[in-house]
């Protein structure tokens, strides 16, 4: 059989009267959000400097998530990272995975 899908997140109603539930890859901190950390933050934020937290740890980006977040969307005091705003593509990643727990 050869199925196409809407874009859903949890499930989606086949043709032929097929409900299959798809369940998509969720955002990861290793395959999605460590390679934006990468390239946008870590050269300030290694923990080289004891003010700045090494965002290239797991524990310590999930605890600052919100914050991270809120300076990413332009929420906090200034607009990380200070290259500019990043695409709302990656910022959407960030959410996601910030609000996943």
């Amino acid at each position: 059989f050869e199925f196409e899908r809407e874009a859903v997140n949890e499930s989606s109603i086949f043709n032929y009267g097929f409900i299959i539930s798809i369940t998509y890859d969720s955002v990861t901190y290793d395959q999605d959000i460590k390679p934006i950390i990468k390239r946008h933050c870590i050269f300030c934020h290694n923990g080289l400097v004891p003010a700045r937290s090494n965002l290239g740890q797991y524990k310590v980006a999930k605890q600052l998530g919100e914050v991270m977040l809120a300076y990413m969307e332009g929420n906090g005091p200034v607009v990380m990272p200070p290259s500019g705003r990043l695409s709302d593509d990656k910022v959407d990643l960030v959410r996601q995975w910030v609000e996943s727990g």
